[in-house]
Order: structure tokens, then sequence, then C-alpha cells
């Protein structure tokens, strides 16, 4: 991008549109997306070391446990080829992992510019979801990833307040609405 660095962190249940607004900010502003769900099943279908310590976490709904997606994330962030701007989608999920991350962003040098909070009702999760043909989107799967988001967002969304880097979105308006929502927020407002 060069005229702007941005490094966002996106918060909200999974559902909430985070993937989609992720992708249309990496082809209108050219921010890298890191999706932690991606990432994970991507590492699941290669076999790879975490993958295979992750995939009966991911097969029951489970989460993965923080030490497995801390090293997934620090491994993306510190490639030879790692982007500078970029969107992280489902990571950090708690505290202890966001204190993760600003540890290794601080060591990169590259502190985070924003945490975007997508709020959205969970009957509305729920119906998009279940439509998604997704093996880890049956009903039951999603409710159990719901209670597990709500368990620890409110504690991670009051420790980036403490910081001054939270900004909400109600994530039930139409796509474009939500991304110049975004976008504003985000971007310079002399550009």
């Amino acid at each position: 991008m060069g005229f702007l660095l941005m490094r966002v962190v996106f918060i909200g249940p999974p559902g909430s549109g985070k993937g989609t607004q992720a992708q249309l900010l990496r082809e209108r502003l050219g921010l890298v997306c890191i999706g932690t769900g991606d990432i994970l099943r991507e590492a699941v279908r290669d076999g790879t070391a975490v993958g295979i310590k992750a995939k009966p976490f991911i097969e029951t709904g489970r989460l993965v446990p923080d030490d497995l997606v801390n090293d997934l994330v620090a491994e993306r962030l510190q490639r030879p080829d790692a982007p500078r701007d970029f969107v992280l989608d489902g990571y950090p999920r708690n505290v202890a992992q966001a204190k993760a991350l600003d540890s290794l962003l601080s060591n990169l040098g590259i502190p985070l510019n924003a945490v975007v909070v997508f709020d959205i009702d969970d009957r509305l999760v729920i119906r998009r979801l279940s439509s998604r043909q997704r093996a880890d989107d049956s009903e039951q799967t999603v409710r159990l990833r719901l209670i597990a988001y709500h368990e620890t967002a409110n504690d991670l969304v009051r420790y980036y307040e403490s910081r001054r880097l939270v900004h909400v979105v109600r994530a039930d308006a139409p796509i474009e609405h939500v991304y110049i929502r975004i976008a504003a927020l985000l971007l310079p407002k002399d550009l």
C-alpha cells in the first residue's frame, strides 16, 4: 500500500462477517487477511504438526489451545514474506492470546492500529452458519462456538478498550454498509 500501515484485529462471533470484511479490505486496500480458522483448516488438510494436534479440536467444535494458535500466528508473522499490513480474523480470542500478540508485535516493531468489534445477535449467527454446509457449522457446533466466544469476548474487548483501540460496528447491516463503516474508521480522514 505504501501510504498507509494498518494492523487490525477483528473480534466477533463466528458468522458475524469478519471473513467477508477482511476479504474486502484485502481486495480494496491491499491488507493481508490472516484468518486463523483458514490457517488451521489448511494445517489440518496438509497434515502439518500443528494441524495434526488441532484436528480433534476442530472436528468437535472445541477451541484449539492457545499455545497452538499462538505458534501458528507467530510463524505467519515472522516469515520472510510476512505482511506489514494485515487483518487478524479470529485471533486473538482471549486476553492471554492478546498479550502474546502484543509481545510478538512489539518485538517485530509493528503495533496494532485498531480493533473492530462485530456486534450481532446470536440467532442471526446461527441462521447464517447453519446454511454454510461446512462440517464445523452444524447448529450444535455453532452453539458451542458461540458459548466459547462469549466466555472470553467481553474481557478481550475491555483489554483493547483500555488501549483505546476498539471500534464497534453493527454486523447485521448489509455487507457494503459494514465495509464503508470499517473503512471510515481505518482510513485517514484526508484521503
